[in-house]
């Protein structure tokens, strides 16, 4: 009789891939966000490092963000396909990320905006 394999490392992968998608979520609303946010960091020493993203390190910070987005999302996909875990259509979506043209579009509002402040 045939059986569903449900082994360890299936449900570790299965983790993994949920962690995963929930950082992207987090990534995708940090980088959307238009308000001031502090990212910190703590490191094994327990040294806290923060930062304002208004300051001119925000662009860093988000080119940091999107590489980490870029390199979960590449991941995930190769992983599910590995241990036979379907992704669901949102989840298709939420690894594709918004539409080129869409943040196209949303940056050149952002300056059109930024412009009109000054």
């Amino acid at each position: 009789m045939a059986k569903i394999l449900d082994t360890a490392e299936q449900k570790e992968a299965l983790r993994e891939i949920t962690e995963g998608l929930k950082v992207i979520q987090d990534i995708d609303k940090v980088l959307a966000s238009d308000g001031p946010f502090f990212l910190g960091i703590l490191s094994d020493n327990k040294l806290k490092i923060s930062l304002d993203t208004h300051t001119s390190e925000s662009g860093q910070v988000e080119r940091l963000l999107g590489k980490l987005r870029a390199k979960i999302a590449k991941k995930i996909p190769s992983q599910a396909d590995k241990y036979h875990i379907a992704l669901t259509d949102e989840e298709e979506a939420l690894l594709s990320g918004p539409p080129k043209e869409e943040a196209i579009e949303d940056k050149a509002e952002c300056q059109q905006f930024e412009g009109s402040v000054s």
